[in-house]
């Protein structure tokens, strides 16, 4: 599908061909610095009527339009101004009126973008954008400071996948009993015991953190 020179894509998915753990390793490289690639879903990519590529902006300019940073990003002019809404992304305005964006918003759209392609909720996306200061450039300490942050969330999302990759064809502890597995695996559905949802499929982290607070609901009414 395309208007005016873009190109439509559906975000990408982890069914599509790409391994659950590398799509999650683009945002994991991202925000450790090893990659410097630079929306509102659908994604959008933009195709150069010249060419296969899109223009670049001079290597002089320090800020953007909103035209030059769209192009350059690959991200269209409303979904940047959403972006703007949501305080992910900052402007000045110029005595005319005109947005301006200095030059390392590219990076912070294209930090949102794949952060976008792995299902992160745009508030989660937010808060660790928060954390980059807004007075000056941010610098690779700044970025290595975000990617502590988001290790352990993204280490739990990896998990997540892999284990959806390997055990959808198996009990994954729902409490459906529909697979021959299930009656092995779950019999009666025990696993309900340890809590709702899918138990299989759940992070260890999680388990534990339910199990630790079950331990302490049961112990409430003694302890009151």
């Amino acid at each position: 599908m395309e208007a005016d020179g873009v190109v439509l894509h559906r975000p990408v998915r982890v069914d599509g061909g790409q391994p659950a753990e590398d799509l999650l390793g683009e945002v994991a490289e991202f925000v450790l610095g090893e990659r410097h690639d630079s929306s509102e879903q659908p994604e959008l990519e933009l195709r150069s009527r010249y060419g296969g590529g899109v223009n670049q902006v001079p290597l002089r300019t320090p800020e953007l339009t909103v035209g030059q940073l769209a192009e350059r990003s690959g991200v269209a002019v409303s979904a940047l101004h959403f972006y703007e809404r949501k305080g992910l992304i900052h402007s000045r305005r110029t005595s005319g009126n005109q947005r301006r964006y200095s030059r390392d918003t590219l990076r912070r759209v294209a930090f949102v973008r794949v952060s976008q392609r792995v299902g992160m909720p745009l508030e989660v996306i937010r808060e660790a954008l928060a954390s980059l200061p807004d007075e000056r450039t941010p610098t690779p300490e700044d970025w290595a400071h975000l990617s502590q942050e988001w290790r352990s969330e993204l280490d739990t999302r990896i998990e997540q996948l892999v284990q959806l990759r390997d055990n959808l064809s198996d009990c994954i502890g729902c409490g459906c009993l529909s697979l021959k597995t299930c009656h092995l695996s779950n019999p009666r559905d025990v696993l309900g015991q340890q809590g709702p949802g899918p138990r299989k499929l759940l992070p260890e982290t999680l388990r534990t953190r339910e199990s630790s607070q079950s331990t302490v609901d049961s112990c409430a009414p003694v302890c009151e």
